[in-house]
């Protein structure tokens, strides 16, 4: 947690209150990294690390730390592909491709290493089908496998999952791709936010935990309408699946903070507008009244 509050810090410049308010003091960082103790917070840590490295221009940190935390929870590779793109821009024809292959080997030499130095070091491998094991009634990928039982009605319920959990694993992978491939029109740390969110939201089942790498990365530069967004992620992801409950009543409460925080950031969107439309308004008296 004082990892995750330095180096947002970093990344934040002057506006450090804000950067810390919405990492290290964010409901659910506190949840489920200081209370929950999930290896998500090292991963984020790690990905923040990464981030600051590449920004200084110090690429092989970078892809070592990205590494390191793709490592704990594969969805930190996505950093990887994120450094190593934004790494590439101005250079092209054979110094590009010495600088690609550099960039790989670094990251492949992280990985293997490090998985043959811890204990159980390729574990990640194993948890890749994790997710897999459970089921979350409101994942992307169970609503989808919901729109596919009327239209394949011999389907059985393994059959129906298996394809919803694949059509949203592959948009994940192309949401991926297309952040990767525009790195250059966006700061990194955005392009290594909303791809773990993309990734975290359409995995075969969302747990709130699975959102931190996202709001993580996102929280110490977000700014505006971004912030607001963070903070309704932040809110929804401390009551996604409560514990405690029977699934309907988990659900249910789920559902109920949605509703609840998309109407708060539909009239906190509504209150930015007002001032955009007044200020015409007000400077078309202003000047009436001069003449």
């Amino acid at each position: 947690l004082v990892a995750i509050g330095l180096l947002a810090a970093d990344l934040a410049g002057p506006r450090r209150v804000q950067a810390l308010t919405l990492t290290v003091l964010n409901p659910l960082v506190l949840l489920h990294v200081v209370s929950g103790a999930h290896l998500d917070g090292v991963m984020c840590a790690l990905l923040l690390g990464s981030v600051v490295a590449a920004n200084q221009r110090r690429w092989a940190l970078g892809l070592v730390l990205a590494a390191a935390a793709g490592s704990i929870k594969a969805p930190g590779f996505a950093a990887v592909l994120a450094i190593a793109a934004v790494h590439l821009q101005g250079y092209r024809g054979r110094l590009a491709w010495r600088i690609g292959t550099r960039d790989a080997a670094v990251a492949a030499a992280s990985i293997v290493a490090m998985s043959l130095v811890v204990k159980d070091g390729w574990g990640w491998i194993h948890a890749l089908n994790t997710p897999a094991l459970g089921h979350t009634a409101l994942a992307p990928a169970s609503l989808v496998a919901d729109l596919f039982a009327p239209i394949v009605t011999s389907a059985s319920f393994d059959d129906l999952a298996a394809g919803g959990r694949i059509a949203a694993l592959l948009a994940a992978a192309c949401i991926v791709l297309y952040l990767t491939a525009t790195a250059r029109r966006r700061a990194l740390d955005r392009t290594v936010g909303y791809g773990l969110l993309a990734i975290g939201l359409l995995s075969p089942v969302v747990y709130p935990w699975y959102l931190l790498g996202g709001v993580i990365c996102l929280a110490p530069t977000a700014r505006g309408v971004r912030r607001d967004w963070l903070v309704f992620l932040s809110v929804v992801g401390c009551l996604l699946t409560p514990p405690g409950f029977t699934s309907g009543i988990a659900t249910a409460v789920t559902i109920t903070a949605i509703v609840l925080s998309l109407w708060i950031m539909a009239r906190q969107l509504l209150a930015r507008r007002r001032p955009l439309e007044v200020i015409p308004a007000v400077e078309s008296t202003v000047s009436a009244g001069g003449r």
